[in-house]
């Protein structure tokens, strides 16, 4: 797989552009908290730093694409976990129909 520094700066636009259709599909996946999604990104074009997560995150919550809640354990630093509201799933099912969309008049195959 491709990382972000192998990849041209248009390239890198156009991921910083999705970084928000990845995190809702790792959100997809189960319930995460913020450094969980900062690994699991790391792992994908879709690298992402705390500084510009933490805040996609907050906006996402505002567009009720997710909801947050803590979770605290004894002996354990708290953590705010993720997850997709019913709005979330709809939008990135709508992403994932316009990319293939696209895909098709780029000429590739879906």
């Amino acid at each position: 797989m491709t990382h972000k520094n192998e990849i041209s700066a248009e390239q890198q636009q156009i991921v910083r552009g999705m970084l928000h259709i990845a995190v809702l599909a790792e959100l997809e996946i189960g319930k995460r908290y913020g450094a969980e999604l900062l690994i699991a990104l790391s792992k994908t074009p879709f690298t992402s730093k705390v500084g510009t997560l933490y805040p996609l995150l907050n906006r996402m919550e505002k567009d009720e694409l997710l909801v947050s809640d803590w979770q605290i354990v004894p002996g354990q630093t708290p953590r705010r976990y993720y997850r997709l509201t019913n709005h979330g799933q709809q939008k990135l099912a709508e992403y994932r129909s316009f990319l293939q969309t696209i895909q098709t008049h780029l000429g590739g195959k879906p």
